[in-house]
């Protein structure tokens, strides 16, 4: 005999996870997940949490599409952004985005007081690995003197998970610094950078000349 009926999927119980986001020399954020287990997925949709919309849809992704995901309205040079992925597949169900652990940029800002001749740094703290998932953070700096000689990336500071504020001192001046943060969780398998920024370093030289900003006279004293 013959029998029939209509095939239905109404759920989708796929459960991504990203891997990490960071901040290209663009100042796009960037972001790879592990790719879906299942067959039937079609796409994934790309969530951030706007400031103030909320959690939204901002990009669709096609499964197989290269990693790392690039989101071209990104603003990470000026905020820290968080993002969620979900997938969906061919009847149009989605994965439970409750169920993803975010992650958010890391921001670094910073600026150089003349008058003291340093650098003050600060930078977000990277969400995503756990507080007691990271293994530290490297704040880098790369320099180009007045004749245009660039240096590689150095590390500047190694902090921990706590550690969100540097000061550099004994700035050279004509110096164009550039500072990045890079995080890596404690597996070390898995690392984020924040943004770069870049500062002209135009203090003053401290002076050899010894200024006396008082004198006084004893007139009771001994010839």
């Amino acid at each position: 005999n013959l029998d029939s009926a209509f095939f239905s999927d109404q759920s989708n119980r796929d459960q991504l996870v990203i891997d990490s986001v960071s901040v290209n020399a663009n100042d796009r954020a960037i972001m790879s997940w592990q790719p879906t287990a299942s067959g039937d997925v079609v796409e994934y949709q790309v969530y951030f949490n706007d400031p103030v919309l909320g959690w939204n849809v901002v990009d669709v992704v096609p499964v197989g599409t290269p990693f790392p995901w690039e989101w071209a309205n990104s603003q990470a040079g000026d905020r820290a952004e968080e993002f969620r992925i979900v997938s969906v597949d061919s009847c149009g169900n989605q994965s439970d985005d409750q169920i993803v652990k975010p992650h958010k940029t890391i921001y670094l800002r910073g600026y150089i007081d003349k008058c003291e001749g340093v650098a003050k740094l600060s930078w977000s703290t990277y969400q995503g690995f756990g507080k007691d998932g990271i293994q530290f953070y490297r704040l880098e700096v790369q320099t180009t003197d007045a004749g245009g000689n660039t240096s590689g990336w150095n590390t500047l500071y190694l902090g921990n998970d706590d550690d969100t504020a540097f000061t550099q001192y004994n700035l050279k001046n004509n110096t164009e610094y550039c500072y990045r943060v890079r995080v890596r969780d404690t597996s070390g398998l898995r690392t984020s950078t924040s943004n770069i920024i870049c500062r002209d370093a135009e203090v003053p030289q401290k002076s050899r000349i010894l200024y006396l900003a008082q004198v006084t006279n004893d007139f009771n004293r001994e010839a």
